[in-house]
């Protein structure tokens, strides 16, 4: 387990005796891809940190129709929200998108012992805080073009995950999935990003999503913005 931590950005720079207390009480889950990690109401027992893979994070599942509330991929916390609250329940449900392995905590030792760690809390603090800016952020895109939600979407995601990555987004995309996190239909979706793909400025292999022209996807918020 001390190996799997010392990969995640998470824990870079604290020592093996730390990482030995903080890995004490992590086990290792894997979930294949299209399986649930977590259902919403199921009892908060538990904070994961995505090691490989990626997670989506759905409401309002009904008739096949959801709303996905975020992407989560390599180094990402998830529910950590819930931890400090006893009694929470998780507020949605969490699906891999593929074949995809975490690192698993319970509430107590993660209250006791990552949350007692100075580096360690530090860095879980800051990824909250980016996490409620993101909320925040939606919010801000209401009422903006769907262009707009489709380019800010794939810049954040891009910028949330580690320079060494790339352009490539490491999240697996489904125009589906797309679409149900920004509020559009598969369809829009599809012309949207096949009109970019034809201007060059994305391309996809294998539901990855790389820009290719990361200025042309800002130029598509900022000319809105300024009108």
């Amino acid at each position: 387990m001390i190996a799997k931590l010392k990969s995640l950005d998470l824990f870079a720079g604290i020592g093996d005796s730390d990482l030995k207390v903080l890995s004490k009480d992590c086990t290792w889950q894997t979930v294949t891809a299209g399986k649930k990690l977590f259902n919403k109401g199921d009892p908060a027992d538990y904070t994961y940190v995505v090691h490989y893979g990626s997670i989506k994070l759905v409401q309002n599942i009904r008739d096949d129709i959801e709303t996905v509330i975020n992407f989560f991929s390599k180094n990402s916390l998830i529910g950590a929200m819930m931890m400090t609250k006893e009694n929470s329940v998780y507020p949605a449900t969490a699906i891999a998108l593929e074949d995809s392995g975490l690192v698993k905590v319970s509430r107590a030792a993660y209250v006791r012992t990552w949350m007692s760690h100075p580096e360690l809390s530090k860095k879980i603090r800051a990824a909250l805080t980016d996490r409620f800016l993101d909320l925040q952020r939606d919010r801000s895109l209401v009422r903006m073009p769907m262009q707009d939600k489709v380019a800010d979407f794939l810049l954040r995601a891009l910028e949330s995950q580690p320079e060494s990555f790339g352009n490539r987004i490491s999240v697996r995309l489904t125009r589906q999935d797309i679409a149900n996190r920004v509020g559009a239909t598969v369809e829009t979706i599809i012309r949207i990003l096949s009109e970019w793909t034809k201007k060059g400025y994305i391309s996809t292999h294998e539901h990855r999503i790389e820009i290719l022209n990361v200025n042309a996807l800002k130029k598509i918020l900022h000319a809105d913005s300024e009108q």
